[in-house]
């Protein structure tokens, strides 16, 4: 679910945007500001998120009213995430620690979606592909626990009021929290719903005790699916009938990613409807809820961006702006890892489709700035004629001075001298290697104090372990703890330059075991690289194994064809050769007369006998 980017990115009601890739690391962005916290857990290459809902997320609010009402103040509780996993375990997040609150267990398969009680602030629930919705309690850790569908279910939302819960599989049902009742059912999709939206208008609710379908009577949903290019309107009816008929229906440019709904300022029943397509688009929809229609409706505003090149750039999540300005859409463009925000008014834009000239943010330009310092460089002409300094007049002819030998220094041979510079040049090199490592372990301390990554590159990426050895074992006391942060850092990344951060983490720890025994933060530093070791090396004993067998499996072949090829025959013969076949002949004859004559004397033995 997480690469196809349904229920993996999240609005926050504090301007963030919390969104997940598909090895497991959560991104949290603060809008405003344009930067970004990483948070990598523990099992990130074993379990990745699959779905996540923030604490007040304004695209997932059942009243739509309350949209118009800027928030200006963030909360504690807006700072909560909660994570689904693929293996059935749910977690809690706090952006401000960056860190797992709880994990809460009961589904036994992937979980695929999750919203908050919009009335009770420690509830949640929660749907997953073990066809079963759970009801959590964040204060208490308990939960219930019912069947939903004979399907996986994919898509879950709170109805108004918070009496109600609609989930969706490719059939959408209406259901009573309280009892856990099946009050409404929903048919018209044939792929699996991705995307639900309540729309309630602020109406009043009933302060008598009335049934839980009284509560919605009246109210709309928008559903997605994940194979349709159209997006479902629906009306909830207290009616007896189970089975509800399709309202409207709204035309998309491709499959749809994410929506969003907020009503107008002036007339409440004016709904607009904002939808993200797979290819990076957004469709802008602005219907009056008035009664169904048969005919389809499409977009009043498609909105694209490109470079300028005219190279599409991927719009990967919007919204309506939280203000009394409706018409604001907030945008979300780029790649996962390099994101930009931009916000556009509609009003501004005076054509139906609409492609804005925006700069990719995967691309980085590089820009080369022009040198002011100006050399003046002297003209020359042929007619100049440039003399040595000295006294005027003095001769163009110079004299030659004799090089004497130095008295007391007699003249060496040839092979003298060779052995001499050959015996220097060795002295220079151990002489070159030491002051290399005195001015590294400087520029090393320089770098992690300053932070300046040029300055680390250029000593980190070092591969001599002598050169490694003596620069470690020249760092002061203080550089230590930040130089095991820094290598920690860098080993998160690819395994191409593993290896050599390796090395230098070996040789910190082995040359200065004493001072990190001692250092109280030592378990605090420590912990993040040993849970990096423990996952990069799970897999090991399996692939030695398997490099075990491959080693038999090669051995013997190699020894079976080196003895076939060392297999002597056990006779040759030569048709060429005349010599051989007269010797056997001979051979063969001699041992025959032997053989007649041994015959005649046991024939005349018997006679005698006899």
């Amino acid at each position: 679910m997480c690469d196809e980017m349904h229920h993996c990115s999240t609005f926050g009601g504090n301007n963030q945007l919390a969104i997940s890739s598909s090895d497991g690391v959560l991104q949290v962005w603060n809008i405003a500001r344009g930067n970004v916290q990483q948070f990598t857990p523990t099992s990130h290459l074993a379990t990745t998120y699959t779905c996540m809902a923030w604490k007040g997320d304004p695209t997932r609010s059942s009243d739509i009213s309350q949209r118009r009402q800027k928030n200006t103040k963030a909360t504690a509780d807006q700072k909560l995430l909660i994570l689904g996993t693929n293996s059935g375990e749910i977690f809690s997040f706090n952006s401000a620690t960056n860190g797992i609150v709880s994990k809460f267990v009961g589904h036994s398969d992937r979980v695929n979606d999750l919203c908050w009680h919009s009335e009770e602030s420690s509830v949640f629930y929660s749907c997953s592909k073990d066809k079963y919705l759970m009801e959590w309690d964040v204060n208490s850790n308990t939960h219930s626990k019912w069947k939903g569908d004979n399907d996986e279910i994919v898509t879950v939302r709170m109805g108004p009021y918070g009496r109600t819960l609609i989930s969706a599989s490719t059939t959408i049902k209406l259901w009573d929290l309280k009892t856990k009742k099946l009050l409404k059912r929903y048919l018209g999709h044939t792929s699996p719903v991705v995307e639900l939206s309540f729309i309630n208008f602020g109406m009043v609710k009933s302060s008598e005790p009335v049934e839980a379908i009284e509560d919605v009577n009246g109210s709309y949903f928008v559903s997605a699916a994940k194979e349709e290019k159209h997006l479902c309107v629906w009306q909830v009816k207290a009616s007896k009938t189970r089975k509800q008929q399709l309202l409207m229906t709204l035309l998309l440019t491709n499959k749809p990613r994410s929506i969003d709904i907020i009503s107008s300022d002036s007339d409440t029943t004016n709904v607009k409807v904002l939808a993200v397509t797979e290819e990076g688009e957004v469709n802008v929809f602005e219907q009056k809820l008035n009664g169904s229609k048969n005919t389809p409706v499409s977009p009043s505003r498609i909105i694209r961006l490109s470079d300028e090149d005219a190279h599409p750039i991927n719009i990967v999540a919007a919204r309506f702006q939280d203000s009394q300005e409706t018409n604001h859409i907030q945008l979300v463009y780029g790649k996962q890892l390099k994101l930009a925000f931009d916000s556009i008014d509609l009003d501004a834009q005076s054509e139906s489709e609409v492609c804005l000239i925006r700069q990719d943010p995967a691309k980085t330009k590089v820009t080369q700035e022009v040198d002011n310092v100006k050399v003046r460089v002297p003209l020359k002409n042929d007619n100049v004629k440039s003399i040595l300094p000295g006294q005027v007049g003095h001769s163009d002819v110079t004299k030659k001075r004799k090089k004497e030998s130095s008295i007391g220094h007699s003249v060496l041979s040839m092979e003298e001298q060779l052995a001499a510079i050959s015996v220097q040049k060795e002295d220079g090199k151990d002489q070159s290697v030491e002051v290399k490592a005195d001015s590294l372990a400087v520029l090393l301390a320089q770098g992690l104090k300053s932070n300046d990554r040029d300055i680390l590159n250029q000593v980190l990426q070092r591969k001599n372990e002598s050169l490694i050895t003596k620069t470690v074992n020249q760092l002061k006391l203080p550089s230590i703890i930040p130089l095991i942060s820094e290598l920690s850092s860098r080993l998160q990344g690819g395994p191409d330059k593993a290896l050599t951060f390796i090395r230098w983490l070996r040789a910190v720890l082995t040359y200065h075991t004493a001072f990190l025994m001692t250092h109280p933060e030592i378990v605090q530093t420590l912990t993040p690289l040993f849970q990096l070791m423990t996952v990069r090396t799970r897999s090991l004993p399996q692939l030695s194994r398997l490099e075990g067998k491959l080693d038999c499996v090669i051995s013997q072949n190699l020894n079976k064809t080196r003895r076939e090829e060392n297999e002597d025959p056990l006779y040759v013969y030569d048709e060429d050769s005349d010599d051989m076949d007269a010797d056997i002949i001979d051979d063969q004859s001699d041992s025959g007369d032997e053989w007649e004559y041994m015959d005649g004397k046991e024939n005349e033995d018997e006679l005698m006998e006899e």
